[in-house]
Order: C-alpha cells, then structure tokens, then sequence
C-alpha cells in the first residue's frame, strides 16, 4: 500500500528530466517524470481539429458517443512515448487508451498513424474500469498510476502483461474512491526494463467522476437491459460506464460494440480481441 500520498510538484518532474536517473527518491513513480517530456500542442491549434467521430453518427445499433460534450482535448498523445530501448514493435498500432479520441490530420503527412488527441472523459463510478489496447511487446509488466488535482499519487499498482495483442481492462480496487467532480490523470506504461525505467513505453489522460442526475439514475433503476443502459449512459456523456456495459456484452453484440468505437474515432481497434488479462496486483 502506499504509506502516503506523493507531491508530484512541477520542479520534481522538471528536475528528473534534467536527470539521467528517473526514479525520483525511490517513491515517486518513474512514468510520472517521463510524461513531463511529452511536447505540447496550441490548445488554440487543436479547436481547429475536426473530430473523426463527428463523421460518425448513429449507426444501426443505436448506439453513438459522437454528440457527447466531452470538451476540448487536453492530452495528446501518438504511438505513446517511447523510451530509447522500448520494447514495443514499431509498426502496426499504438498503445492507446480506450477513449474518444481526435486525429490530427496534419501529421499524416509524415506519420501515416497520425496523432490522437484524447479527449478527458467522465466515469460515474468511485473505482472505474479502465480500457486499454496493448500492441504486440516484449514486457512482462505494465504499471498504472493515479494522480489527484493536488498532484498527488492516489494509487499507484503493477500488474502482469499478456503476450496477446488486444484490449485490456484494468478495473480499480475500492480502496480508490474518486470524488464528484473532481479531475484526475492516471498513467499507464508497458515496463521494458525493470532496472531501467527510461525505455518505459507509456500513455497518459485525464478523468473525472460526475454526480447521476435524479431523472438518469431513474431511467438505470427501470432498465434492466444491458444494452439499454449503456445507451443511457452514452446519452449523458459517461463514457467509462457505456464502454464497460458495452464490452459485458460485445460477444452477443458485436454491432454495439462496433458502432461505439467508430462514434468515438477508433474504427480500425473495433476488431480486436478483450483477453482475459489483466488483475491489479497490490498497491506499491
């Protein structure tokens, strides 16, 4: 368990860049200062993106997260950020997080993946599931990491990779217990070298749990279909809850879980597998 919360100030991370070593006093995790490296993009430039999921709308199942306002991305991120040695394979596709997600046409140009912009999202749960699709690796490990708007690491956890390409979900214990309203960034990485933390290769975003209005949790309590309820959550912008319900019946409903991903803009991950991976282990 951790002992006590980190202090994830902006010197530290600006110093463990400066610094050849990234574990920052043996607490604080190394993924958290490797992220201070990622560049950033004119938020200004990004209002000018078109949101493929835009182009989406409403397919045969009824189901469509397209129209959710889930504002302006504030998180960029491409084929996550690599280390030097990362054991990742350069082609095909990226780890990502299973999120709606903008793309950057102007990469394509010299990137054929392009760039995804992810767009923060809300969970109407204390201890969500998280969705993650992991590209073919070398890793035995991945690591997870929650940070609080104070900066602090919430809950911070390793768990074992699979050797399979595919998604992932990676559902928080209920020691963790988000609070309404608040914004949160949670990190995850794919641990190439245990001994060196450098070649982590890594993704980051943001979240934020939001109160059920009385009419939704109405709606939830009348209906006991799984489908249905997802389609409520979608309705109200939860992304984390539709994703969840959506995947508890992806085999019986293949369509739904298709049209969701391409209303968010992650047509081309619609096909591949959810393994049955992965199981947090305890905290660190």
């Amino acid at each position: 368990m951790i002992a006590k919360k980190h202090r994830l100030s902006l010197a530290i991370l600006a110093s463990a860049v400066a610094s050849a070593a990234l574990v920052l006093s043996g607490n604080v995790p190394s993924l958290l200062a490797q992220a201070s490296r990622q560049e950033n993009i004119d938020l200004s430039e990004l209002a000018l993106l078109e949101a493929s999921s835009k182009a989406n709308a409403k397919d045969s199942s009824g189901l469509d997260f397209s129209g959710a306002d889930v504002g302006s991305p504030t998180q960029t991120t491409g084929a996550g950020t690599r280390g030097k040695d990362a054991c990742v394979a350069e082609e095909g596709k990226p780890l990502i997080p299973l999120m709606p997600a903008k793309k950057d046409s102007r990469t394509q140009i010299f990137n054929p993946s392009s760039l995804l912009f992810y767009l923060p999202q809300n969970t109407a749960s204390a201890s969500p599931t998280l969705f993650f699709y992991v590209p073919e690796h070398d890793a035995d490990k991945g690591e997870i990491v929650l940070v609080d708007e104070e900066g602090d690491a919430i809950y911070w956890s390793n768990f074992e990779l699979s050797d399979t390409p595919g998604f992932i979900k990676l559902s928080l214990p209920e020691t963790v217990e988000l609070k309404v309203g608040q914004e949160y960034k949670w990190f995850l990485a794919i641990v190439c070298d245990p001994k060196d933390r450098s070649a982590d290769y890594f993704i980051r975003g943001d979240l934020q749990r939001t109160e059920l209005s009385q009419e939704l949790r109405s709606e939830l309590e009348r209906e006991s279909d799984t489908l249905a309820r997802a389609k409520l959550f979608a309705k109200a912008g939860i992304w984390y809850e539709t994703l969840e319900l959506v995947a508890r019946v992806r085999q019986e409903e293949p369509e739904a879980w298709a049209d969701l991903l391409k209303s968010a803009g992650l047509k081309e991950f619609a096909e591949e597998p959810i393994l049955d991976c992965c199981t947090l282990e305890e905290e660190l």
